[in-house]
Formats: structure tokens, C-alpha cells, sequence
């Protein structure tokens, strides 16, 4: 049997690192968002529904102006945003990207997607300081240590398995997203 992170546990291992360390998470879409609020959610936390591949260039913006961020996605979003993922890299941009690979679309019916072992050099191809692959929550938690003391992008995957049961739907209204959209794009200061 082949180790994996399950969604829940690297919803609530992400989500923690990042109320811990003071970064808002910008969320893409799919079975990710509803388990990021099944897990405890948290004002710090942008969900992008509607933005497929969006969430590490929106963490970018973020952090440019000057709120260091973090994105998480599956690896469907990943793969259709890789040019917010070319400029984080190619820029410097120091931002901890995070992707669930579990092999498919899993939200929209389990449409595979490109084989991690041929996509794993995606972060050093594009420039990032630092790409790891994990594969249990423990390394995940080192891992995202690790990112914090990083000047530059960091890219960590995370191995998934299809077939984890979804989290069921938020309560959180188009509203609500939007109210913290706006609130965590706002420039400091």
C-alpha cells in the first residue's frame, strides 16, 4: 500500500501552519475548499471558487503587496494555473505553494492528470528555492517548517489517493468569501 496524505489531514496540517505563522491561505476550488472548511476554516483563509489555477497566482499578488501567503490546490488546479506557478518561481516570489497530488480531478468526476513522477521537477524548473514531495503528515509538518525559513517560492507536493470521502458542502455563503477576499487584498498598512 502506497503512503498518502489524506485531504482532512493536510487540510487541518496546512490550516494550522498557516494561522500559526500569521499567513493568510488562499484555497483553490474542488473537494480541497469544502475540506479546508470541514476542518476548522479560519478568517485567514481565501477561498477562490470559480478560479481553477488561481490560487497561487492570488497568494502571489498577496504577498507582493506585502502579506506573505501560502496557496493550496489539487493538482487539476495546478496544472491548468502553471503560469502563476512559472512566475512565482521565475520571480523569486517567496510564497509556500502546496499541491495535492492525488492523480485526477477527483471534484469533477476523476479525470487523471499527468503522472506526479513526470510533473516532480515542475518547482525547479521554474525557478522555485526549494520543491519537496511528501507523502505523510509528519514530513508535510517538517516540510512546511522548513518553507518558513525559506527567502525564496517553495513547492511542496503531497501525495493523495483518490477515493477519500468528500467533506460535505460549506455553509459559507458567496458573501462570506467575498467579504474576506477583499479584506485579506487589501494593502497593509
Amino acid at each position: 500500500m502506497t503512503r498518502h496524505v489524506s485531504r482532512a489531514a493536510l487540510a487541518s496540517t496546512v490550516l494550522a501552519w498557516t494561522a500559526d505563522t500569521g499567513r493568510p491561505l488562499v484555497v483553490g476550488n474542488g473537494f480541497l475548499s469544502r475540506e479546508v472548511v470541514a476542518a476548522g476554516d479560519g478568517d485567514h483563509v481565501v477561498h477562490l471558487l470559480a478560479g481553477m489555477g488561481l490560487a497561487p497566482a492570488v497568494a502571489a499578488g498577496m504577498t507582493l503587496a506585502g502579506r506573505p501567503a501560502a496557496a493550496l490546490e489539487g493538482d487539476g488546479n495546478h496544472l491548468m494555473g502553471l503560469s502563476g506557478t512559472a512566475t512565482i518561481g521565475l520571480a523569486g516570489i517567496p510564497l509556500t505553494h502546496i499541491v495535492h497530488w492525488n492523480g485526477g480531478w477527483e471534484s469533477t468526476g476523476g479525470q487523471r492528470v499527468v503522472d506526479l513522477g513526470r510533473a516532480h521537477d515542475i518547482g525547479a524548473t521554474f525557478g522555485y528555492a526549494t520543491t519537496e514531495t511528501v507523502d505523510d503528515p509528519a514530513a508535510l509538518r517538517e516540510a512546511l517548517t522548513s518553507a518558513a525559513n525559506t527567502d525564496g517560492p517553495t513547492l511542496i507536493h503531497v501525495i493523495g489517493a483518490m477515493g477519500d470521502p468528500p467533506a460535505p458542502r460549506s455553509a459559507l455563503t458567496m458573501t462570506d468569501f467575498t467579504a474576506r477576499f477583499r479584506h485579506w487584498t487589501k494593502t497593509p498598512g
